[in-house]
């Protein structure tokens, strides 16, 4: 059993260590490949994208990693993860008092928040969620591959955020029916002054999306603003594949995409704030619920169980309106 002696911050020398540390525990399977890549780290730590902090043993091993990633789409908000352990070092809180000296250097970076992705089978990295006081904020079904299980299809994952400053305030657009679920996940986030409808009267003439992931299975799209041609551009992306689709959440305009994307069958999973420099509410579409089971927050699982019945819903309806 190895104990711990105290943390240090990343030095490129370091790198070797910490890529055979995240194969140790994960293979050659970790969905980020460039942990195996010492170049990488170093290269990636000299340019400020990340920002290490490493657990080191009374023997000098490493024996516990995570990071905070500043990703240029949204440099205010860094996500904290890449988190490894070595397995002769687990039940020392190594991820808690890396967690949270990361915390500390974010603060000390000035930046608005901190976002972080759980794995929803792992109840631990809820628990310590939690703990840490970050707020879950929206549920990703089917998200990524597993690492540890051969031929499952895919984990779900919860998106947390941490508040750091509270200005400027924002307000946020969706449609009517779906608020009350929005309130509920956002309370406590006070950067959000509100959570309103509107109902544009001119809309511009051209909508405008990207496809930011694809995968062999699933599209990943965002929507910064809607026009007239939206429905038509949406129409254009495989239905079976598209499975996400982000909206940004700070336009009026983007009330009718939220409500379009209800109409042709996508469900409202939450939001992340640290996409695109703006508020995004989170869709989707083509997936299975399987790891509702595992979530441990209890307005997620409000979020969820409003997304079955509206499933149920639509089902009903289509079983109505189908050919006999």
């Amino acid at each position: 059993m190895l104990e711990f002696s105290h943390l240090k911050s990343f030095t490129c020398s370091d790198a070797p260590a910490v890529s055979h540390l995240f194969k140790l525990v994960y293979g050659e399977n970790y969905v980020y490949p460039e942990v195996y890549q010492s170049d990488t780290f170093c290269t990636n730590h000299a340019n400020k994208t990340w920002e290490s902090v490493l657990a080191i043993s009374t023997d000098e091993q490493i024996i516990g990693h995570g990071l905070l990633w500043t990703h240029p789409h949204c440099p205010h908000i860094p996500e904290m993860g890449l988190f490894v352990v070595h397995p002769d070092a687990r039940n020392l809180g190594l991820a808690k008092k890396i967690s949270l000296e990361l915390i500390e250097i974010a603060k000390k970076n000035g930046v608005v928040g901190i976002g972080t992705k759980q794995v929803c089978n792992h109840p631990f990295s809820q628990k310590l969620g939690k703990s840490l006081g970050f707020l879950n904020l929206s549920f990703w079904p089917d998200y990524i591959s597993s690492p540890f299980v051969s031929d499952e299809t895919r984990e779900s994952i919860l998106c947390a955020y941490l508040p750091l400053r509270t200005e400027p305030k924002k307000i946020l657009f969706l449609p009517d029916e779906l608020i009350p679920n929005a309130e509920s996940l956002t309370n406590g986030v006070d950067k959000i002054e509100t959570i309103m409808s509107s109902t544009p009267t001119q809309l511009q003439a051209y909508a405008t999306m990207e496809v930011t992931q694809l995968e062999t299975d699933i599209t990943e799209l965002y929507l910064h603003n809607w026009g007239t041609d939206g429905a038509q551009k949406l129409a254009t992306i495989d239905q079976e594949k598209l499975t996400f689709i982000l909206v940004n959440a700070e336009l009026p305009a983007n009330t009718l995409a939220c409500e379009h994307l209800l109409l042709a069958g996508f469900s409202f999973m939450g939001l992340i704030p640290d996409r695109f420099d703006a508020w995004t509410w989170v869709f989707a579409k083509n997936f299975s619920l399987d790891a509702a089971s595992y979530i441990i927050d209890e307005r997620i699982n409000r979020l969820i169980k409003s997304v079955q019945e509206q499933l149920s819903i639509n089902q009903i309806i289509q079983s109505i309106y189908e050919p006999a």
